[in-house]
């Protein structure tokens, strides 16, 4: 695959899972913010987990929704 899946939001290190026919991405969100870089991560700003799915290659992912917060 070429090109990212999700490119409408910041993810961060999505597992997946399928199921079925489809592939459920379970994902941090990562907003954009100007906090400095830290070894310990205090530079991310992951405020929801998005649930993503897919049936098939190359069909667009769709964005469920934020399943945590």
């Amino acid at each position: 695959m070429k090109k990212p899946l999700v490119t409408h939001i910041f993810t961060a290190d999505p597992p997946a899972h399928g199921l079925e026919v489809k592939i459920y991405i379970h994902s941090p969100h990562d907003f954009d913010h100007d906090f400095p870089h830290t070894r310990e991560g205090d530079h991310f700003d992951i405020k929801d987990c998005h649930v993503l799915s897919i049936s098939d290659f190359p069909s667009p992912v769709v964005d469920l929704g934020a399943a945590l917060r």
